[in-house]
């Protein structure tokens, strides 16, 4: 309680009071302690009120990720992306490790300690402690390197299709499939996997993977950015490109939570489905399968017919908005997508992209120019 009585307070300090530029870089620092230690103590502690998802928990980590932010916006945007990495990634370490609260001694039943029997992690808590610490690796060294030693950065490592890439740019690159990984292991309920696949229990580890994998593509992002010599042109013109990306993600994601369900629905068939759910459930498949389809469509031509987007968007916007009804609403819930977890929030993301895509293709003053020129 001290702790965030003393954090609350230094937050509203520099907000309202009129410091110096430079007593307030002193006090972000500090202030960043004091939410790591707020947001630690409040969710990772055992007993406490906010190791679930409520109002307590989302706020104790916006604070924190919030301090982070400033810290890393006074060294420019690339370094904010990289402070987020490494706070992301610690979470990550801290969560895989202290799986459940605390770590358990196999041996003698009931007996918790600090320290894993003969210092043996489990594969799967190896695994994501692997994927974290990494992440968490690369930000400091990314972030010392531009401090002491920003040539160490720029040095070019290989060069594809006679483009020159960095150190900066490879560790960018890497860290996105490492991440990737990591977040569809660690929860998905796969062999060897799938510790934060409940993120009612294990929301600390379950929301860090996913903000560390979108912190990771802001950074590379950020980095594309820097290289590009039109950025803005660029970034016009990859508008829509970049949110059927993500539709394409939040597509395939729902398909894979589909897939993992543990009735076997079409294996049943529709005259064994007692339940009422072969319907919604072929009816899902095939809604993912055309988003996936028709957001490929648009990544992979370079000149995608205007008429395929200005049909197909809508449509799928009304499509999602039913999948999100049978998928997350009906209870109990048909295929198991109605509590918290990956495809609860995929259809939702899935659900929002949709109508993002119907604003871009169709009242976009950008794209339209473009389409009347044509």
């Amino acid at each position: 309680m001290a702790s965030a009585a003393a954090t609350i307070l230094i937050t509203i300090l520099i907000i309202f009071a009129d410091m110096k530029e430079s007593a307030i870089q002193t006090l972000i620092p500090i202030l960043v302690l004091l939410w790591a230690a707020t947001a630690g103590v409040l969710t990772f502690r055992s007993g406490s009120p906010f190791t679930g998802m409520n109002n307590g928990y989302f706020s104790s980590w916006f604070g924190f990720f919030m301090a982070a932010q400033m810290t890393g916006s006074a060294s420019g945007p690339l370094n904010s992306n990289i402070f987020q990495i490494l706070a992301l990634g610690v979470v990550v370490v801290l969560s895989a490790y202290f799986y459940q609260g605390a770590v358990t001694t196999p041996v003698d039943t009931g007996v918790v300690d600090m320290v894993y029997q003969d210092n043996i992690v489990p594969d799967d808590q190896a695994y994501m402690i692997a994927v974290g610490a990494v992440a968490g690796f690369l930000a400091v060294f990314h972030y010392w390197c531009s401090v002491f030693k920003p040539a160490l950065l720029e040095t070019v490592l290989f060069n594809v299709s006679d483009l020159p890439v960095s150190m900066r740019r490879a560790m960018a690159i890497f860290l996105v499939p490492w991440v990737a990984a990591g977040a569809i292991v660690g929860t998905f309920g796969v062999t060897g996997g799938g510790i934060f696949v409940a993120p009612a229990t294990t929301a600390n580890g379950y929301f860090s993977i996913w903000l560390l994998l979108v912190a990771c593509l802001a950074h590379l992002g950020s980095e594309a950015e820097a290289a590009v010599e039109n950025a803005r042109a660029v970034a016009n013109a990859d508008a829509l490109s970049s949110s059927m990306f993500a539709f394409l993600f939040a597509s395939v994601i729902v398909l894979g939570s589909l897939l993992q369900d543990q009735e076997n629905v079409i294996q049943e068939g529709r005259s064994d489905d007692v339940r009422g759910m072969f319907g919604e459930y072929v009816y899902s498949l095939v809604l993912v399968c055309i988003s996936a389809f028709v957001a490929l469509y648009h990544l992979v031509l370079k000149e995608p017919l205007p008429l395929v987007n200005k049909i197909a968007t809508p449509l799928l916007a009304l499509g999602w908005v039913a999948a999100a009804g049978v998928l997350t609403f009906r209870e109990p819930s048909a295929i198991g997508l109605a509590v918290a977890g990956n495809g609860f929030f995929a259809v939702y993301i899935g659900l929002f992209l949709s109508f993002a895509l119907v604003v871009k293709v169709h009242f976009s003053p950008a794209r339209n120019h473009l389409a009347d020129d044509d």
